[in-house]
């Protein structure tokens, strides 16, 4: 699947994986740097605190990474040929809101999921998760593999702390 670049904040996408079905001709700017006014803010990923990444809208008019929004078990994308919007935010379970992010150690900002592996029960933003975390939707198995990998990075992390 060949990735392209947004001209506009230089987000690096999979084709498919963003929701476009061909190559784009010329500059291309992803959804939340083609609906921005040049004074505006960059937009933020509601679901977490990282700042940059692919984001897709919302059904309430907000931001998400399609990543986070994948991760979180309540939420799905209603249009998997656009991979937008993401739904059912109204849906979020409050507890996630509250959580505090094992990785960037922050609460009260973003929605957390929790590792499945075995009894750990320990809460990450799904962008905080690192680079090892591939979502395969509706499948158990990822979810241990998951928390496998976020077992193994908070064992490193209490190591150096």
């Amino acid at each position: 699947d060949p990735i392209i670049f947004c001209e506009g904040c230089d987000v690096a996408v999979h084709l498919a994986c963003y929701g476009l079905q061909k190559v784009p001709e010329g500059d291309w700017m992803c959804r939340a740097c083609s609906t921005r006014s040049s004074k505006a803010v960059k937009k933020q990923c509601c679901l977490c605190t990282c700042p940059d990444g692919a984001l897709k809208p919302t059904r309430d008019n907000r931001w998400a990474h399609l990543f986070c929004a994948q991760w979180i078990p309540e939420l799905f994308i209603s249009n998997t040929k656009a991979m937008e919007p993401v739904e059912n935010m109204n849906k979020l379970v409050k507890e996630r809101l509250s959580m505090n992010c094992v990785v960037c150690k922050t609460r009260n900002k973003g929605a957390c999921i929790q590792c499945a592996y075995g009894n750990c029960t320990v809460p990450v933003h799904p962008m905080c998760s690192g680079d090892n975390v591939v979502p395969v939707l509706g499948a158990t198995r990822s979810l241990t593999v998951f928390g496998q990998i976020l077992t193994a990075k908070v064992k490193s992390l209490r190591a150096i702390s």
